[in-house]
């Protein structure tokens, strides 16, 4: 009988036990928490202009056919969420004590744009024109690190008097 009564006794024990803890269940589960997530993009698009344009004329170059006269690597990124939408990188010409390129001179600017860094197209600036033009549209939003690079070309139907200038690249939204 003590044995019956020793089995019965364990027995329950062992249940009271099973009871308590799942009673407790509840009690031991795990506590959460939250925690706010805030990123804040400062950064703004960004280009720089490696290289330069120069050219030589000599007897026999006079003409309709264009002379290499070098090129330029641009690299650019697009960080800068305050707009939204594509971007567009614009060209201008200024030239040194002239309001103008001499005449017969046509300056012709190539991109040339890798796919999915936007879409290059050709800029010629001649006379007095030189107002900032669209040279490569269509860059997406959030781009980084992507390059391009422009040939210069210049063609001279006479002679011309020395001249220099600056040709300024420019980054911005889309119109």
């Amino acid at each position: 009988m003590a044995s019956i009564k020793g089995f019965l006794m364990r027995k329950f024990t062992t249940v009271l036990t099973a009871l308590v803890l799942a009673s407790c269940t509840g009690a031991l589960a795990a506590a959460t928490g939250t925690s706010s997530v805030t990123a804040i993009n400062s950064a703004s698009d960004e280009l720089s202009v490696n290289g330069n344009m120069n050219v030589n004329f000599t007897n026999g170059d006079f003409g309709v056919t264009y002379k290499n006269a070098g090129f330029s690597t641009l690299t650019y990124s697009t960080h800068d969420n305050s707009s939204t939408g594509n971007r567009l990188i614009t060209v201008g010409l200024a030239v040194n004590d002239a309001s103008a390129l001499p005449e017969g001179v046509t300056l012709k600017l190539t991109p040339t744009v890798p796919d999915g860094n936007g879409v290059g197209t050709p800029v010629n600036f001649s006379g007095s024109n030189g107002t900032a033009v669209s040279l490569i549209t269509d860059i997406p939003q959030f781009l980084a690190g992507a390059t391009a690079n422009v040939a210069y070309s210049m063609a001279a139907t006479k002679g011309f008097n020395n001249f220099s200038g600056t040709l300024t690249y420019t980054i911005g939204l889309s119109f």
